[in-house]
């Protein structure tokens, strides 16, 4: 009985250590925006993007700023790890990345 009683608490142990660890990370990337840009004017972020925000407005007086950011991933040869005569590359694909702000 010992035996199995210390296997279920090491197993609930790494399960709390692994989730711990797994929501740190999911949150860091929110939290450097929120670090990033708090406090600043619709102007600033303006300013800061590069061209104005779209307002969404919201029925109990919200209001959002949209900002889209557009990215160009370019065609890269992709490496099968063997030689062949017909060099696969993928194509060249637009990424739009919308931040909203409230």
């Amino acid at each position: 009985m010992q035996k199995t009683d210390n296997i279920h608490i090491k197993f609930i142990v790494r399960i709390l250590i692994l989730s711990t660890l797994i929501s740190g990370l999911s949150c860091s990337m929110q939290s450097r925006l929120n670090r990033q840009f708090k406090g600043m004017t619709k102007t600033e972020l303006d300013e800061y993007f590069g061209q104005k925000g779209t307002i969404i407005l919201l029925p109990p007086e919200k209001s959002y700023v949209v900002y889209t950011r557009t990215i160009i991933l370019r065609n890269t040869p992709i490496n099968k790890g063997v030689t062949t005569l017909d060099p696969m590359i993928s194509p060249s694909v637009e990424k739009n990345r919308n931040l909203f702000f409230t």
